[in-house]
C-alpha cells in the first residue's frame, strides 16, 4: 500500500468551516497541525496532535482516518487497527474506515464476495463516490456533541445513546486524568525511541551529531509547548497542570543527561585529537631522528670508500681509483665528503693522465707507434681536462698518420684547430692535416690549408717545407 499518497488524499479544515472558527484546543486546530507536520516529515508529532483531536469531545472521523493511516505507516500496526476499529464503533456505517479496514487488515488469502469499496469524497453534509480518489475536508466537521440525521449514512456521527448521558463531574475528571496520563505516556515513550535512536557512540563524532541533537530538542520542546497549551487552554485544574509540569521537568531532566552525554563523548573527542596529534608529532619526530642516523651512517660509509681511494692514489693505482670513483654519485655526498670527492677527482684523474702520457710518448719516441695510441686514445677517454689533453689529439693523430691511415688522423687534428687554438704545436697539427690531404690526393683542400698555415705562422719551424709543399701542388694542379 502507499500510504504516503494516502495520507497526501488529506486536506485542511478551512477557517470557515470551523465551528466557532476554532479554539486553541480545537481538534481541528490539532489535526491541520497534523497535516503540516506530516507534509514535515514529523510523524510522531502529527500522531501525538491526531491523538488529542480523537480525545476531543468533537468528532472528527478525519482525524481517526489520518491517525489510523500515520501509525500503520510507522509500523504501529496493531495501534492503527484499534482506531478503525474505534471509528466504526463510533460511526459503523463510514465507508472510508472500512475501506481502510478491508485495505490494510483483510485476510488476502480470502476471496471477499462484497462488492469491492473505493475512497469518497466529502462534498458538504453528503458523501458521494468519485474515481479521484481523494479525501477533501473543507466541508462543516460534525459534533459528537449534537448529532443530526444526515441524507447519506457514510458520515454519522456517535451513537446518540452515548452523547445524551451526561458524565458526573467526578468521572469527567478520571476520565481526563487518564486521557492525560496516556497522552503523557505516548510523549514520553516517543521521545524515549528517539533518544535510543539518535544515542551518540564515539565513532559518531563531528557536526552531524549536533544537528541531529538541535532537531531532538526542538521536537521534545514542540511536544511540552503542546502539553501546556492543552491544558492551559483547556482550564483544567492547578492539580493537573502540575502534573504536566512534573512530566515536563522529567523530559528536561532526560534533555539535560542527553546533553551532558553530548559535553562528555566531545570532551573525548577532544582529548583523543589531542592524542592522535601528539603521536603524529612524534612519528615526524622520530622519522627525522632515523633520517639523520641514516645519513650519518651513509656519510660515515662514504668516508670509509673515499679513504679506500686516496690509498690507492698514493699507490699510484690511479685506474683503480678513478674506476672507484666512478661508482659514486657525486651529488648525494655532503658537503663534507663532496669536497674530499672532488680533491681526489682531480688527483685521480691528472694522475692518470700524467701516467697515460708519459707511457705514451715513451712509446712515441721509441716508433711504437700503435702502443703509443692506445695510452694517448685512453687519455682522450677520460674526459678530463688537463694540460695533457690537446697533446692527447695531437699524438693519436701523428701515430696514425705514421702508420699511413691519412683519413682516420684528419679527425684528431681538426679538434686542436677548432678547441685548442693556443696549443704550442697547433702549426704542426695544420700542416700534417694538409699532408694527409696531399698523400689522399685531395690538392686543393692541401694547398688551402698550407696557404692558411704560411700566412697564420710567419714563425713557425714548418715555414720552408710548406713553401715546398705549395709548389709541389702547385706543380701537380698546373
Amino acid at each position: 500500500m502507499e500510504k504516503r499518497n494516502d495520507i497526501d488524499l488529506f486536506e485542511e479544515f478551512s477557517p470557515e468551516t470551523v465551528p466557532g472558527g476554532g479554539s486553541y484546543d480545537s481538534p481541528y486546530l490539532f489535526y491541520n497541525q497534523a497535516l503540516e507536520k506530516l507534509k514535515q516529515g514529523s510523524d510522531d508529532m502529527a500522531i501525538i496532535l491526531l491523538k488529542k483531536a480523537v480525545a476531543s469531545d468533537e468528532f472528527v472521523p478525519q482525524a481517526y482516518l489520518l491517525l489510523a493511516l500515520s501509525l500503520y505507516k510507522n509500523k504501529e500496526v496493531s495501534e492503527a487497527k484499534s482506531v478503525l476499529k474505534a471509528l466504526l464503533s463510533i460511526d459503523p456505517k463510514n465507508e472510508q474506515a472500512r475501506y481502510y479496514m478491508n485495505r490494510l487488515f483483510s485476510d488476502p488469502s480470502k476471496k471477499s464476495t462484497k462488492k469491492k469499496l473505493s475512497l469518497q469524497k466529502v462534498v458538504g453534509p453528503h458523501v458521494v463516490s468519485t474515481d479521484k480518489q481523494k479525501i477533501v475536508q473543507k466541508a462543516k466537521p460534525e459534533k459528537k456533541t449534537k448529532p443530526q440525521q444526515n441524507q447519506s449514512s457514510k458520515n454519522s456521527k456517535r451513537p446518540p445513546e452515548k452523547e445524551s448521558k451526561p458524565a458526573a463531574v467526578g468521572k469527567e475528571d478520571e476520565a481526563f486524568k487518564r486521557n492525560q496520563h496516556d497522552m503523557t505516556k505516548d510523549i514520553s515513550e516517543r521521545i524515549q525511541r528517539k533518544i535510543e535512536e539518535r544515542r551518540i557512540t564515539p565513532s559518531e563524532p563531528g557536526n552531524g551529531t549536533r544537528v541531529a541533537g538541535i532537531a531532538f530538542l526542538l521536537m521534545i520542546f514542540l511536544a511540552i509547548g503542546s502539553v501546556i497549551g492543552y491544558l492551559v487552554g483547556s482550564g483544567k485544574s492547578d492539580k493537573k497542570v502540575e502534573e504536566a509540569q512534573e512530566s515536563i521537568l522529567s523530559y528536561q531532566r532526560q534533555i539535560q543527561e542527553y546533553q551532558q552525554k553530548e559535553d562528555r563523548l566531545e570532551k573525548d573527542i577532544e582529548d583523543k585529537e589531542k592524542i592522535i596529534a601528539d603521536l603524529n608529532r612524534e612519528k615526524t619526530e622520530m622519522e627525522g631522528k632515523l633520517r639523520t642516523l641514516e645519513e650519518e651512517w651513509q656519510n660515515h660509509v662514504m668516508k670509509g670508500q673515499l679513504s679506500q681511494i686516496r690509498s690507492m692514489i698514493d699507490n699510484n693505482e690511479y685506474t683503480a681509483a678513478t674506476d672507484a670513483l666512478k661508482g659514486i654519485a657525486a651529488g648525494t655526498l655532503n658537503q663534507e665528503n663532496k669536497s674530499i670527492y672532488d680533491a681526489l677527482y682531480d688527483e685521480a684523474y691528472f694522475g692518470l693522465c700524467t701516467y697515460l702520457y708519459e707511457q705514451g710518448m715513451n712509446s712515441y719516441n721509441n716508433g711504437r707507434y700503435e702502443e703509443a695510441l692506445g695510452f694517448f686514445e685512453r687519455g682522450i677517454e677520460t674526459e678530463y681536462e688537463c694540460e695533457y689533453t690537446a697533446d692527447f689529439y695531437y699524438r693519436a693523430g701523428r701515430c696514425i698518420y705514421e702508420t699511413g691511415d691519412y683519413a682516420s688522423c684528419i679527425p684528431f687534428f681538426d679538434v686542436i684547430a677548432q678547441k685548442y687554438s693556443d696549443y704550442q704545436y697547433i702549426d704542426y697539427a695544420y700542416y700534417y692535416t694538409g699532408r694527409a690531404y696531399q698523400f689522399q690526393e685531395e690538392y686543393q683542400k692541401a694547398k688551402e690549408i698550407f696557404i692558411y698555415v704560411r700566412d697564420h705562422f710567419p714563425e713557425s719551424p714548418l715555414r720552408e717545407s710548406i713553401i715546398t709543399r705549395i709548389n709541389e701542388i702547385n706543380a701537380r694542379l698546373d
